[in-house]
This record gives C-alpha cells, structure tokens and sequence, in this order.
C-alpha cells in the first residue's frame, strides 16, 4: 500500500501530466507537418545526374511545386495550431471568470470588518 501523496506531490503529478500532454500534442502536430513536407519533397532526383542535365525551365518549375506544396503544409500547421491556441485560451478564461466568481461569492458571504 503506498501513503498518500502530499498537496506538493498532487500538484507536480498534475504537472507532469500537462506537461505529458503538451508533449504528445507537440509531436503529433510537428510529425504531420514532417510527413507532408517529405511528400512534397523530390528526394529521388534531387542529387541526381538526371536533375543536373534537366532543362533549367522544368528545374524552375519542379523546385515552384515543392515550395507551393511545403508552403501549404506550413498552412495547415498553423491553422491547427491557432485552433488549438484558441482553444487553450478559452479553457484559460473561462477558469479566470470561475476564479472571480468563486472570490465574488466568498467576499459577500464573508462578514465586513
């Protein structure tokens, strides 16, 4: 059987645990990004003989592709990161005007000096 956990203890585990969280939220947003730019990418010509003969024009346009398409993959980070941004500041006020109410609340009921 293991003791109680103390009020310090309790608060670095719910610490831990968001900070967890924040992690996992991390690495699943970078990972997509990753996986969509490599699909962007042209690794299979890129050091190759057949790109270095290629016709400066169609070089040109291949390299427009892949900056179009990895610009588009920076787009769709960001508009999921502003989702999640959001969010969080949401939970964030709605915690803060909680807070003021509960002091609202025990300030009236406290007797006046």
């Amino acid at each position: 059987m293991q003791p109680e956990m103390t009020p310090f203890e309790q608060h670095l585990h719910g610490s831990y645990s968001v900070l967890e969280q924040a992690r996992n939220q991390c690495n699943l947003m970078h990972a997509q990004v990753i996986e969509c730019v490599a699909k962007c990418m042209d690794t299979d010509d890129l050091f190759t003989r057949r790109r270095a003969t290629m016709p400066i024009r169609h070089r040109l346009n291949t390299d427009q592709e892949e900056k179009t398409c990895v610009a588009n993959c920076g787009a769709k980070y960001e508009a999921l990161y502003q989702r999640v941004a959001v969010k969080l500041n949401q939970r964030e006020m709605q915690m803060a005007n909680l807070r003021m109410m509960m002091e609202g609340m025990a300030a009236q009921g406290a007797p006046a000096e």
